[in-house]
């Protein structure tokens, strides 16, 4: 078995990285990317590269690590965005659940309004087409209604009997039952004078007469002349009462 080839730089001793891949899982063109991009310690002598195998190793055990560490990154990443899946999901799940609900409330909420139309049109067209009847029962009424309805009937009735017996002593106003076609004809006519605030005929007339009443009970008026002479015309006359502020 050959020998591993090694040289020593610094006191430190690389292999070659053939040999060094024997205690590594990376590829000779891997390793010597590495030692190409400085990332392990290494040296390049004539056309090949030693490498520090304990550099290899330790960049070999710090990658593991790493890849653990994002793998482990990546499974933590992983189970939130399913828990934020699964989350969405179940909420995306209850909205649809309310829409549900409130559609069926709404549904509902028509079709009680829908009921509650049909059934006043219903019956505002059976009021409607009904006829209506003048002959309809009266229910008695309670005992204290009737005897208050009664007791207040009483009333009116006193109320109109006393205003009844009030108008029966009231004096009716008297008019003459003669007719002018009682009185004797008289070619000067019949005078009709108001009677009411006087009973003297004479205070009627502006000018001075003389009452005069005959056997038949007719009254004439006769005017006097300014030098009390008496005229020859006589006029009939009859009294008629009126109403006035003070009667």
């Amino acid at each position: 078995m050959a020998s591993k080839i090694e040289i020593e730089i610094d006191g430190k001793k690389l292999t070659s990285i053939k040999e060094a891949c024997s205690d590594v899982t990376y590829s000779r063109d891997y390793v010597t990317r590495l030692a190409r991009e400085g990332k392990i310690i290494a040296s390049l002598i004539g056309r090949q590269w030693f490498v520090d195998l304990e550099s290899l190793k330790s960049y070999a055990a710090q990658s593991q690590f790493e890849a653990e560490l994002r793998k482990a990154q990546l499974s933590e990443e992983r189970k939130k965005e399913q828990l934020f899946h699964k989350t969405k999901e179940q909420q995306q799940v209850t909205r649809e659940q309310v829409a549900s609900s409130v559609r069926t409330r709404a549904v509902m909420a028509s079709g009680s309004v829908l009921a509650l139309g049909l059934t006043l049109g219903v019956f505002g067209y059976t009021v409607l087409s009904t006829p209506f009847d003048l002959h309809f029962a009266v229910s008695p009424a309670p005992s204290g209604v009737t005897q208050s309805s009664q007791t207040a009937a009483n009333a009116n009735s006193v109320s109109v009997e006393e205003n009844v017996t009030k108008i029966e002593q009231t004096p009716a106003v008297q008019f003459s039952t003669r007719t002018v076609a009682d009185l004797e004809p008289s070619k000067n006519g019949i005078l009709i004078l108001p009677s009411g605030e006087t009973t003297n005929p004479t205070d009627v007339f502006s000018d001075e007469v003389e009452i005069r009443t005959a056997t038949s009970g007719q009254q004439t008026a006769v005017l006097v002349s300014t030098d009390a002479d008496k005229a020859d015309r006589a006029v009939p006359f009859v009294l008629v009462p009126v109403k006035t502020a003070q009667n």
